[in-house]
């Protein structure tokens, strides 16, 4: 799972759409949806989104550690 799938997995546990986070970042609502389309986001870029949506990095790890794992059936 990539870093921007992630976000946007986190945004919609938030129930907050990309107009509100891209609002606070001060950017377009179509840079955010890049963002969320993006495989790799600079670390400051990424720390900024995270609290937009009040979440750590601990917190994104752990939900890409969750969607990485195999089924086990």
């Amino acid at each position: 799972m990539t870093s921007g799938n992630l976000l946007k997995l986190l945004r919609t546990i938030r129930h907050v759409d990309q107009k509100t986070v891209s609002r606070h970042l001060g950017i377009s609502q179509q840079a955010y949806s890049k963002i969320e389309r993006s495989e790799y986001i600079e670390r400051s870029s990424l720390q900024k989104v995270l609290e937009v949506l009040e979440t750590t990095p601990e917190e994104m790890e752990a939900l890409k550690q969750i969607f990485s794992r195999k089924p086990v059936f």
